[in-house]
């Protein structure tokens, strides 16, 4: 589980291929549709084999929420069904978001500080 959906264990250039930047707005369109819900894990048939604040309510997407915005943003499990969230293209495309923003935010900004010289 960990290796599809948590930890991407060859991160280096060298080890990849087929590259291409994502625009900011392909990137605010998906930022934009996702859905943070509230949630608890179901309980399941084995008995409490996990600790009483494994049930708690959690905050979060919703793998399937997520698919139906990206399929590269999720893993699935042998038999097709979908399993968890790849949260490093999540990161990947909260940071480019982010960084869209603060160049918005910079610009925005430096035309503000035009119109104050101005008057």
């Amino acid at each position: 589980m960990i290796a599809d959906s948590v930890a991407c264990l060859a991160s280096a250039a060298r080890f990849k291929d087929g590259f291409a930047t994502l625009q900011d707005a392909e990137i605010k369109t998906r930022m934009d549709k996702f859905i943070v819900k509230s949630w608890h894990y179901k309980r399941d048939n084995l008995g409490d084999v996990f600790p009483e604040s494994y049930y708690r309510e959690r905050i979060g997407l919703i793998a399937d929420d997520v698919m139906a915005i990206d399929r590269r943003l999720v893993s699935f499990d042998h038999h097709g069904q979908i399993r968890s969230i790849d949260y490093n293209g999540v990161i990947s495309l909260t940071a480019a978001r982010v960084a869209a923003l603060s160049r918005d935010f910079d610009r925005l900004q430096a035309e503000f500080e035009m119109i104050k010289r101005a008057n």
